[in-house]
């Protein structure tokens, strides 16, 4: 039995995971939160497949310009929250 082109076109989840280099349980979680490349299953099946070419799309869509920096190398990162520091109370002396 041959196995036709359009049938290796397809990756189940651990393929998938190797080729974009993570894990599968990250590849699953991806697809739980809507966040990973194009998948399909097949009818009475549990078994997500993807094709070759939509992880490729995926990828090419979250590639980056390396010269669109936005903010300096060494700059410190953005702060979070509130400005304001929390003071530390000093220890309390004896009577």
């Amino acid at each position: 039995m041959t196995t036709s082109p359009a049938a290796t076109d397809f990756l189940d989840t651990a393929e998938m995971a190797a080729l974009v280099r993570t894990t599968p349980a990250t590849a699953r979680w991806w697809r739980h939160v809507g966040r990973g490349p194009a998948f399909l299953k097949p009818p009475g099946t549990r078994k997500a497949l993807y094709r070759r070419s939509d992880i490729l799309d995926w990828l090419e869509a979250g590639e980056t310009d390396p010269g669109a920096v936005t903010r300096p190398v060494n700059a410190p990162p953005p702060s979070r929250g509130s400005s304001r520091t929390r003071s530390i109370p000093e220890p309390s002396r004896g009577p």
